[in-house]
């Protein structure tokens, strides 16, 4: 009888021992693959994020430019002015005294003239 029990406690742990080395050599490979797959999810992530980031980005637009001479101006009248030293983003037409902005918000003007800033 105690050769039996022996002979099943010898042959129970070599099943145990071979089940969780198999377990262990599993789990390895499992978090391998995890490991692999999380790198590929990072990788598209930030692929994906650079691209919406360059969606977001808002164009420079504004124009400096000055009058010469002493002129009068109506509320209602475009101003050509004859010197535009900076036009970033080539918004305003110095031909027609036009401003289109190629984007839609809120857009300040500044005229040194006058005691206060104005929105359009």
């Amino acid at each position: 009888m105690e050769s039996r029990l022996a002979d099943f406690i010898t042959n129970a742990s070599q099943v145990m021992n071979s089940t969780l080395a198999a377990s262990v050599v599993a789990l390895v490979e499992t978090s391998s693959e995890i490991k692999e797959n999380a790198s590929v999810t990072v990788q598209h992530l930030v692929n994906e994020v650079r691209v919406l980031k360059d969606q977001l980005k808002v164009p420079s637009i504004y124009f400096l430019a000055r009058i010469t001479s002493d002129a009068y101006i109506q509320t209602t009248q475009d101003v050509v002015f004859q010197t535009v030293e900076v036009n970033e983003g080539q918004c305003y037409d110095p031909a027609t005294g036009k401003f289109t902005a190629s984007v839609s918000g809120m857009h300040l003007y500044w005229l040194p003239w006058e005691t206060k800033s104005g929105y359009v």
